[in-house]
């Protein structure tokens, strides 16, 4: 089944759909730009290989690793910055990557178990809550509105290996500022 921070994310990304056009970029693979986006005329994927994208082998903590892709409409990276140990310089890179004007979707783990795959191959650092996701992504983007997803019952449904599909609507879709699964920042850079 759909895991259940997976199954808010993906609602995060569905409301913001809209923002979606243009020249986009995603972190990892091209999942939300294929089933989402309108009138792409670019998408690009980073850290992660595509058959149809153009890929990058970046950094983001490293702007001279990326300074040659350009900048782009949207900016979309879902689940990644916890894996990042250096993250001030990651928000920096997305905020570079953003063309004046455009969009970062972002989305953070909250509550949730180290994801050993993750923690293994590049370390898994952080948990964020909404003010802290508030405080980093506001002091470089000018426009900032931060999402929550979550409850006491879908964040133990999580711990506890649970899909979404075990859960019903009513039990997802309460969110709870207490119980954050899920962070989930639409960052606007200044025309």
């Amino acid at each position: 089944g759909t895991p259940i921070d997976r199954f808010y994310v993906n609602k995060f990304i569905k409301d913001n759909a809209d923002l979606i056009n243009g020249s986009v970029l995603e972190v990892g693979d091209n999942q939300y730009t294929k089933q989402y986006g309108a009138n792409v005329n670019r998408s690009v994927v980073i850290a992660g290989s595509v058959n149809d994208a153009e890929c990058f082998d970046v950094d983001l903590t490293n702007k001279d690793s990326f300074s040659s892709i350009g900048t782009f409409d949207c900016v979309i990276a879902t689940q990644v910055l916890n894996f990042i140990y250096d993250i001030k310089s990651a928000v920096e890179g997305l905020y570079s990557l953003t063309k004046p004007g455009g969009f970062a979707i972002i989305t953070l783990a909250g509550l949730a178990q180290i994801s050993r795959y993750d923690a293994d191959q590049w370390g898994d650092y952080w948990r964020f809550t909404n003010m802290s996701a508030q405080r980093i992504f506001e002091e470089l983007f000018e426009t900032i509105e931060v999402q929550t997803f979550g409850n006491v019952r879908s964040a133990t449904a999580f711990m506890q290996g649970l899909s979404a599909e075990e859960l019903t609507s009513r039990e997802l879709e309460y969110f709870d500022q207490d119980y954050q699964v899920v962070i989930c920042i639409k960052a606007t850079r200044a025309a």
